[in-house]
């Protein structure tokens, strides 16, 4: 009996340093682990940081290609090539229309453009507009040339443009005699849009000058 008593309790004595020594084995690691977290934790952070602060710097650069600042290149190369085919589709109306060709003059509006002449007339897409034109260069017009004094292109946005053109007419006939007029004057607010790779007219507004006596045109 007492043998038996003995065999426990030697039993229960080796069970519990086994349970201990895994407790301390545990505890041990626990450790180990924690000072590696800590010890690499800030490192990892450190490194995301560095990242995102790398990312944050980059990405004001690159819009910054984009924008307005200083590193602009790229922007002033793109805008200035919108520009110029901008300044490419005026120039491609006031060729046509001393062509007298009208189909060119109007393929430079959008199919549903607008068009405001010297008297206040709406003319409403692309069709009318060069129909309209057509008429009167078959009539008054028939000998005149359009050229642009000055002309100024703003870019609103990367597909958004409006350009003011002064314009002199020459060549023009009275409609009611058929007599030379003198030459006259004016303005034109255009607004392009570009969509598909092509800026088009959507809008004109043509008005014509009537200088004050002794007073110069600005």
């Amino acid at each position: 009996m007492r043998t038996l008593q003995r065999i426990r309790i030697g039993a229960r004595s080796r069970w519990l340093r086994t349970v201990l020594l895994l407790f301390i084995i545990s505890i041990s690691v626990s450790c180990q682990s924690a000072n590696q977290s800590s010890t690499l934790g800030p490192q990892v952070s450190g490194g995301e940081t560095s990242s995102a602060v790398s990312a944050a710097a980059v990405a004001p650069a690159s819009l910054s290609a984009h924008g307005a600042g200083a590193p602009s290149d790229q922007r002033a190369v793109s805008d200035s090539e919108h520009r110029a085919a901008v300044g490419d589709v005026l120039q491609k109306m006031l060729a046509a229309w001393d062509r007298h060709d009208m189909d060119g003059f109007g393929a430079v509006f959008a199919e549903d453009a607008s068009f405001i002449n010297i008297f206040g007339h709406l003319l409403r897409s692309r069709a009318t507009i060069s129909h309209h034109h057509d008429i009167l260069h078959q009539r008054h017009f028939r000998e005149t040339t359009l050229g642009a004094v000055e002309s100024e292109i703003r870019l609103t946005s990367r597909s958004t443009a409006v350009a003011l053109i002064q314009w002199r007419l020459q060549g023009a006939r009275d409609p009611r005699s058929d007599e030379p007029v003198a030459a006259t004057t004016g303005f034109m607010t255009i607004t392009l849009v570009h969509a598909n790779d092509v800026w088009q007219i959507v809008a004109l507004h043509n008005t014509r000058t009537r200088p004050i006596p002794g007073r110069a045109i600005h």
